[in-house]
């Protein structure tokens, strides 16, 4: 293969969408199976940095230390900064603000600032819960107004992202699902239900709010896209591929629905199953839907993944 090559830096390269991006960055077979306009054209190197789970190549680096994320890029000399590293667990954010704002907006601040110094893309992946859910669908350019303290946290990082670096986009993104370990299915908001189908008690899932699953296959497809026409557009004025982007599957479920989705993959009868039609969205948009048809239509991007064959493939390794 040949083609330009490109050097990418992933945050959160062991957790479930780095890995995915590190992925299909890498995969030719991959990318020839599921392609973008342009990827035939590039060569992509990666490095992945990640806290503490260090095999396949990955490098252990605390991002939130300034000079020792300074001292990996300048020596890796990236193109491309992804940073998908986050506190990601709602609740863990709600018990902890402080901790999560370190990683959710200091060490964004440190990475941006970095990629402006040394004039790198950087990518900033957000969330869908910066809406508060009451006028969905949301573009781009919505007004945020999230309702809870990891909504808050990863607004932050979007602020400081256009404040500190000229050459950025942020890329909001939906509940995701994706290839976990059993042991590490709960990494995905989606996944983590395998657990409560499989062990047939008596239980109520939440059947209000309604949620766009999309799989890191599609978000790794998209951030592939947009890094080609960013390149593609580099040195053009203006640069189209600036700014805040929206990336999302098609299909909505709550998760009363997804619960009888996997009942239905096991043969497992779902009657255990009740639908919680009593859910407190004071925390929780109840429909945050992003309008993808802008972001979609500048990159000539169509999402490939279909939820439920795609879920069963997900959970093969759950057998």
């Amino acid at each position: 293969m040949s083609g330009k090559n490109l050097k990418v830096l992933i945050t959160g390269a062991s957790g479930l969408l780095g890995r995915q991006i590190v992925k299909y960055l890498e995969d030719t077979n991959l990318q020839s199976k599921y392609p973008v306009d342009g990827v035939q054209n590039y060569v992509f190197e990666c490095l992945g940095l990640c806290h503490s789970r260090t095999k396949n190549k990955l490098r252990a680096v605390d991002i939130k230390n300034f000079d020792q994320v300074d001292q990996v890029i300048q020596e890796f000399k990236p193109n491309v900064i992804i940073h998908s590293a986050a506190v990601k667990n709602v609740e863990s954010v709600e018990n902890d603000f402080e901790a999560a704002l370190r990683l959710n907006k200091d060490a964004t601040e440190n990475l941006a600032k970095i990629a402006d110094r040394l004039g790198i893309l950087f990518i900033y992946i957000s969330t869908d819960y910066v809406f508060d859910g009451k006028n969905a669908p949301y573009k781009p350019n919505d007004k945020p107004n999230p309702l809870n303290k990891y909504g808050i946290s990863k607004l932050s990082g979007e602020v400081v992202t256009t404040e500190v670096s000229k050459n950025h986009c942020i890329v909001r993104v939906p509940v995701l699902y994706g290839f976990t370990e059993p042991q590490n299915y709960g990494e995905s908001a989606i996944n983590v239900l395998i657990g409560n189908v499989r062990k047939q008690a008596p239980i109520k899932v939440d059947h209000q709010q309604t949620r766009y699953p999309t799989h890191c296959l599609d978000v790794s497809r998209f951030l592939t896209r947009l890094i080609i026409k960013y390149f593609e557009e580099n040195g053009s004025e203006p640069n189209q591929v600036k700014g805040i982007f929206h990336c999302s599957g098609l299909e909505s479920f709550t998760k009363y629905e997804i619960c009888g989705i996997m009942a239905e993959f096991y043969n497992i009868p779902n009657e255990f199953i009740q639908p919680d039609l009593t859910t407190d969205f004071s925390l929780r948009p109840k429909n945050a839907q992003l309008d993808i048809t802008d972001s979609y239509n500048l990159l000539n991007f169509k999402p490939v993944m279909i939820f439920k064959p795609s879920l069963k493939e997900c959970l093969e390794n759950f057998v």
